[in-house]
């Protein structure tokens, strides 16, 4: 699912639509694509980068099967 980004007051951080390894930050209502640090995807739940490891195989982003 692609955010729709309307509030131009809104500085949050969305997964990306096809890539563990990034996510999208929108700023006043323009998203930019973000890359975590080499090895780490990011984790929606803790709206931060991670260790695929480290995450529940629940969520889309797990290195877990």
């Amino acid at each position: 699912m692609i955010p729709v980004f309307t509030d131009e007051n809104e500085h949050l951080r969305y997964p990306h639509p096809t890539d563990c390894t990034k996510y999208m930050q929108c700023v006043t209502g323009v998203p930019y694509e973000q890359n975590c640090a080499q090895g780490l995807v990011y984790q929606a739940s803790l709206d931060a980068c991670n260790y695929c490891w480290d995450i529940s195989k629940e969520e889309p982003c797990s290195c877990r099967e």
